[in-house]
């Protein structure tokens, strides 16, 4: 039974990358806002950016390498699961640990057997679309609460997997303006050495083809024509990037396409860009959008997961189908000629980002996450006497599937 004159001890058990993007930022952003004085925080994770981070919030913070297990081109591995899986056991004694925040499900699965011998809660939160095969070969079923950064990507649990409602919700990410250090929209074009009068698409986002950059490259090159002094350029890395000079050279719009790298902090982008746009193939939340709403800007997003929820087509900015290259160019067409409209657009957008994606309310979201798994709610009670209410999903992947693998 915990001590309820202590913090409560929370295990964030994170996968990610090398690099400070969606999940990282709100492992951060829960670092910085949950108060210390009722919650103790421990963050193990594969990505060295992350942990690195960490340093400055005065918490425990181990690297470790994880495995994929049961993956395309990732057999089983028994010593290499049987290392994580003994590793979170040790955590979990090590720092008294009260929950789990299982930070992308991948390391359900070899976090929730440590778990569920230890009778300690634990929370999935579901930062990216996941496959139906995948949700259960992560063991993303046997979470006592699943969290969604949308409802998008929550939908498949419910309508395909048949989990009980009660345990998922959607916590939207929160974004903290505060951490944004450059507010001039000069700063990029003398970066740069664009002039004044540029207009300039931006997008932030990794150089990979899910991101689907090279529609915004192709939609310039359509538009270039049309708008003499029109850039774009995209703050990024990745193993596209070759592929995307290469695109960019034989359109004849190299000049015009602009590849920044990796930034810690990307705010000259949104400070700067006229239009920000998101065009990916595939998206659980796009953080992005949300930061760049925050600079006021209008937005141009994909229909693919949850972006169509930040963006509100025609409200805040406009919503395209996925790899329709036409309708993306028709929208950038649309904000690129009409300056009022960029303005009263951008102006929705920061209020709409103000309302809904605040730090506040994601960390409340979380908080009564928190409570609710570790008793207030005893439907959400973990621990073997739990499992045979979390068969739903099980009994129905036996019956046979439904929807997409």
């Amino acid at each position: 039974m915990r001590e309820t004159t202590r913090p409560v001890r929370v295990l964030f058990a994170h996968l990610g990358e090398e690099a400070l993007r969606g999940s990282e930022h709100v492992v951060l952003t829960l670092l910085a806002h949950l108060d210390p004085a009722r919650y103790r925080l421990t963050v193990w994770s594969n990505s060295r950016a992350l942990v690195e981070a960490c340093r400055p919030f005065g918490v425990r913070a181990e690297h470790d390498r994880f495995g994929f297990f049961l993956m395309p081109g990732a057999p089983f591995h028994p010593r290499r699961y049987w290392r994580q899986f003994t590793r979170a056991r040790q955590l979990l004694r090590e720092e008294s640990i009260d929950l789990v925040h299982a930070h992308n499900l991948p390391v359900l699965q070899w976090v929730y057997p440590a778990v569920l011998l230890a009778g300690v809660p634990v929370i999935g939160h579901i930062h990216f679309e996941e496959s139906r095969r995948g949700r259960y070969r992560f063991l993303a079923h046997a979470a006592d609460l699943l969290l969604a950064v949308s409802f998008a990507v929550a939908r498949p649990y419910l309508e395909e997997d048949g989990l009980d409602p009660a345990r998922l919700r959607v916590v939207y990410n929160g974004i903290d303006p505060n951490r944004f250090r450059c507010t001039d929209p000069s700063v990029l074009r003398t970066q740069l050495g664009l002039p004044s009068d540029a207009v300039i698409v931006g997008s932030v986002g990794s150089l990979i083809p899910r991101k689907g950059h090279d529609l915004l490259v192709r939609a310039v090159h359509r538009l270039a024509g049309e708008f003499a002094d029109l850039h774009l350029v995209i703050a990024g890395e990745g193993p596209e990037r070759p592929a995307l000079e290469t695109l960019a050279r034989e359109l004849g719009i190299n000049d015009r396409v602009h590849l920044m790298g990796s930034l810690d902090d990307p705010s000259p982008v949104y400070a700067g860009c006229d239009v920000f746009a998101l065009a990916s193939r595939s998206e659980a939340f796009g953080l992005v959008l949300v930061e760049a709403s925050l600079f006021g800007k209008p937005l141009i997003a994909t229909d693919s997961g949850g972006m169509a929820e930040v963006v509100h087509d025609g409200e805040a900015g406009f919503v395209v189908p996925t790899e329709d290259g036409e309708a993306l160019v028709r929208a950038m067409r649309t904000l690129l000629a009409d300056p009022a409209l960029r303005q009263r657009l951008g102006q929705a957008a920061a209020a709409h980002a103000r309302s809904r994606f605040s730090v506040e309310a994601m960390v409340s979201g979380i908080e009564r996450a928190y409570a609710d798994v570790l008793g207030a709610d005893p439907t959400l009670a973990g621990g073997v006497r739990a499992l045979w209410r979390k068969r739903g999903p099980y009994l129905r992947a036996l019956r046979g599937p439904r929807g997409p693998s």
